[in-house]
């Protein structure tokens, strides 16, 4: 079983966090509460599932709801995230 893997913060910034998920080898980068817990999951499947929904609504030209998760690379991550 695998212990050395990376994880990120609640309000870490998405693409921080997605480039360390790509480079770990590890499909899944779990997400840490400040005290430690596990607060989500982040893989690469939520984050494509996330662009395909902004674009759709954006496409559609209606506004795009600021989502309760990462709404862009520059956003911190969701509390929960994955």
């Amino acid at each position: 079983m695998r212990t050395d893997f990376a994880t990120a913060a609640p309000t870490e910034m998405l693409d921080r966090a997605l480039a360390r998920l790509q480079e770990g080898g590890c499909p899944v980068l779990p997400v840490l509460a400040a005290d430690g817990r596990l607060a989500g999951l982040l893989t690469a499947e939520n984050v494509g599932e996330l662009v395909m929904i902004r674009q759709a609504l954006t496409a559609r030209g209606g506004a795009v709801p600021r989502p309760a998760g990462p709404a862009a690379p520059s956003d911190p991550l969701p509390e929960g995230a994955g």
